[in-house]
């Protein structure tokens, strides 16, 4: 006898949430992909050092 299982399929979501986590998402991303090349006085305005072990953002450095 032979059986066949059935596939299982997310639920496509709606409503005031998922639309404010979708937008919430994509200007996150924006500003995780975009900053590093906008220059602020010259330099990156966000710069990761990891060998140096510093983080520059804006002109501040941490």
């Amino acid at each position: 006898m032979e059986h066949k299982l059935d596939k299982a399929f997310p639920k496509h979501q709606l409503g005031r949430y998922k639309s404010l986590k979708n937008a919430t998402s994509v200007v996150l991303q924006l500003i995780l992909f975009v900053t590093p090349w906008i220059n602020w006085n010259g330099r990156q305005m966000v710069l990761l050092d990891v060998p140096g072990r510093k983080l520059h953002l804006f002109e501040w450095t941490f």
